[in-house]
């Protein structure tokens, strides 16, 4: 199987995977609270955040095809250790994303932001945020 054709598979896969968990995740999300309110709306509605969780599950789901298929076919396009360091940043990068989402509301985020004044600011749990000017 030639390399272009592994990389349009696991382009397909993930895209269709993302579209499958989209709609799974907000919902859940929305009942467990994980929104936002669009502030720029006049009804302002809540809006589901981390969603990037979906795309999460769709990039997983298709690294790992990939790593499958190139191991039980033998054709290794780029070295699997890379591939995997990659995955590994990836989710570093979502797990602090994510984490961010939970504990910091996006009210919160604007005071934080725009705090007049302040070096800095102090919120329980996360100790002392460090207002950049």
């Amino acid at each position: 199987m030639p390399s272009a054709f592994l990389s349009f598979l696991s382009l397909i896969t993930g895209l269709v995977a993302t579209l499958l968990l989209s709609p799974y995740a907000r919902s859940y999300l929305g009942k467990s609270g994980i929104y936002g309110v669009d502030q720029q709306k006049e009804d302002r509605p809540k809006v589901v955040t981390s969603g990037g969780l979906a795309v999460l599950g769709g990039f997983l789901f298709s690294v790992t095809l990939m790593l499958g298929l190139t191991g039980l076919l033998d054709f290794y396009v780029v070295e699997p250790r890379l591939i995997l360091a990659g995955l590994c940043s990836t989710l570093i990068i979502s797990l602090i994303g994510f984490i961010d989402d939970i504990h910091i509301g996006q009210g919160e985020k604007i005071e934080v932001a725009s705090a007049p004044g302040d070096d800095m600011i102090h919120r329980e749990g996360l100790g002392k945020i460090v207002k950049m000017s």
